[in-house]
């Protein structure tokens, strides 16, 4: 052990961390005969300068029968993301982020979520680029959302995601990435912020699959319930969406399509009916809230409806119209629906009655061309990457070599019909493929 320790501190001393990389992947067996001095060994190591010593050792620890002291590790994790230095560990992601999974699984374990929000802040800072999206992520956003504090989370789930990290070690697959547009989904919902609720939610159901998951599904559901709160119908999905998704999720998500069915149809009575039915799978599925909400969403939507056909109506119609309860509980929603800018509508409390507005907003003014240049400029730079994406992947050399191998086989299948068709018409000739390429 004293060796390797040695070895380590010279090579990360010199900078050779290439070389450092090479001598840990073959000293693995080292550190797996000399468990028991692994955390006297890592008092041996400065965190900055020797990052790489420091992460093997404590990769190391994955691998042994026992992790030991549960909170030593998680103290030793926390020391390491707070000083390590961010360049060596791209050298080695696989081993970081490994240590990072299990360091969250340790804390979900522990209940003590809220410890390790600061740290895996930290950590997904590290482990890739500004734009990039790492597993990371995902342990970070199911921390914050287990300790109900998900502000943390938020400057990473607001920041526009362009490429995934390579993290190597196959330690990001489709789970991790599924997982954190569930979970930033999950998030946005919490926040009210439904569209960006919505669109999380479908990344996760639409990612390319010939199978379906227990997240998946979970999106699917939550998709269709925050459709009703953003747009008071299901949100159609796009047509690149896998096949096993209608196949599969619809029939396993029949409740909620009854939940749905019954707001199309604007009846409350037959929705509350739906919620009392189902009650015990809405529960199970931790979607009561959501559901609840949907019930508020129904009856605010059938009050706009109102506006579209009358000017004035009086509190007590409006309740006796929607089926409220009464009228002070429609002046609730109301007031609430005015200040969301949902309806214009005065409220004339001493004669009980309202008179609704048209929408005083004429997009005529500085505000308004400022918000629509901002959109043009968005549109314009996301044209841009585009085409940059398209010329990367068009030079792409197993996107040429899979394209010359698709055009080769077109050709020859196309030679193999020309003589097939010559020879029923009894032409005689003879279609060489080669002669077509």
């Amino acid at each position: 052990m004293d060796e390797f320790v040695g070895q380590l501190r010279r090579l990360c001393d010199d900078k050779k961390y290439a070389d450092a990389v090479e001598y840990i992947k073959t000293s693995q067996h080292v550190l797996l005969k000399n468990g028991s001095q692994v955390d006297a060994a890592l008092e041996s190591f400065d965190p900055h300068k020797h990052t790489l010593g420091v992460l093997s050792l404590i990769y190391a620890k994955l691998f042994f029968p026992s992790l030991g002291d549960a909170r030593l590790f998680v103290s030793q994790v926390e020391g390491m993301v707070n000083t390590c230095d961010a360049h060596q560990v791209g050298y080695v992601r696989d081993m970081y982020v490994a240590i990072i999974h299990k360091f969250t699984s340790i804390l979900m374990e522990q209940k003590k979520p809220m410890a390790g929000i600061p740290v895996l802040v930290l950590a997904s800072g590290k482990v890739g680029g500004e734009h990039q999206l790492s597993s990371v992520h995902a342990d970070l956003c199911q921390l914050c959302l287990s300790a109900k504090c998900v502000k943390p989370a938020l400057p990473f789930l607001d920041t526009e995601i362009r490429e995934l990290c390579d993290e190597g070690g196959g330690h990001f697959g489709v789970k991790e990435f599924v997982s954190y547009y569930y979970y930033g989904g999950m998030i946005y919902t919490s926040l009210k912020q439904y569209e960006r609720a919505l669109f999380f939610f479908e990344v996760a159901i639409t990612t390319p699959a010939t199978g379906i998951s227990a997240v998946m599904l979970e999106a699917y559901k939550k998709h269709l319930l925050v459709s009703l709160l953003l747009e008071g119908k299901p949100a159609g999905l796009p047509k690149y969406t896998s096949q096993v998704v209608f196949r599969y999720l619809r029939p396993l998500s029949q409740p909620y399509h009854e939940l749905a069915g019954a707001f199309g149809k604007h009846s409350t009575d037959e929705m509350t009916s739906v919620i009392t039915k189902h009650q015990t799978v809405f529960s199970r599925d931790d979607n009561a809230g959501l559901v609840k909400q949907c019930l508020s969403a129904l009856y605010r939507n059938n009050i706009l409806r109102l506006t579209k056909t009358f000017m004035t109506l009086s509190l007590a119609d409006i309740a006796a119209r929607v089926k409220l309860g009464s009228a002070g509980e429609a002046e609730e929603y109301l007031l609430q629906m005015i200040e969301d800018n949902k309806i214009f509508a005065t409220i004339d409390k001493v004669a009980g009655m309202v008179r609704f507005h048209d929408n005083p907003e004429r997009y005529n003014d500085m505000r308004f061309a400022r918000e629509l240049d901002s959109q043009i400029q968005r549109c314009m730079e996301l044209h841009s990457r585009l085409a940059d994406m398209d010329r990367a992947i068009a030079r792409d050399p197993r996107f040429v070599q899979k394209k010359l191998g698709r055009d080769r086989d077109l050709a020859a299948g196309t030679a193999d019909e020309a003589a097939a068709v010559a020879q029923h018409l009894g032409l005689g000739v003879k279609v060489q493929s080669e002669e077509l390429h």
